[in-house]
């Protein structure tokens, strides 16, 4: 078999590996793999093929790495609009009793269903403060002022 099929075979298995993982580091085999294939076609020795495809995929993964890892891992630090009502305040515009599990607040003009953080009951017209989300419902607590 001829050695730039080895070589496109050697790509395409780093690839499909690549995908399978989603690590974004054997692409650059995969790179390192065709250029290699190239020098084969250029009649380059099998140890100038063996040294392209080593220094070529370790030079950008070396050199890529740390770009792709910050890329990958960045975390996005803006709220949804979900998140981005906890510690607002509302108004208890339905009695939040937790013996009958029930409960609403307005906060900002929309009306959610609340449960108290304390388990306490809230009366209506109490100013409270949105704690955490929990599934469809908001967690508050009383504001004392």
């Amino acid at each position: 078999m001829e050695l730039w099929i080895i070589w496109i075979i050697v790509a395409l298995t780093f690839a499909v590996l690549e995908l399978a993982t989603n690590a974004f580091i054997l692409i650059w085999f995969t790179v390192g793999a065709m250029l290699a294939c190239i020098f084969d076609l250029l009649n380059v020795s099998l140890y100038g093929q063996l040294s392209v495809f080593l220094l070529v995929s370790f030079t950008l993964v070396l050199y890529t790495r740390p770009f792709v890892k910050k890329f990958l891992d960045s975390k996005h630090n803006h709220k949804t609009n979900l998140d981005s009502i906890i510690d607002s305040k509302g108004t208890v515009i339905l009695e939040i009793n937790p013996a009958l599990n029930e409960g609403q607040v307005s906060i900002r003009g929309e009306v959610w269903s609340a449960v108290s953080k304390d388990g306490q009951i809230i009366s209506n017209d109490s100013v409270v403060k949105v704690e955490e989300i929990k599934g469809v419902k908001v967690v508050v607590s009383k504001v004392n002022e």
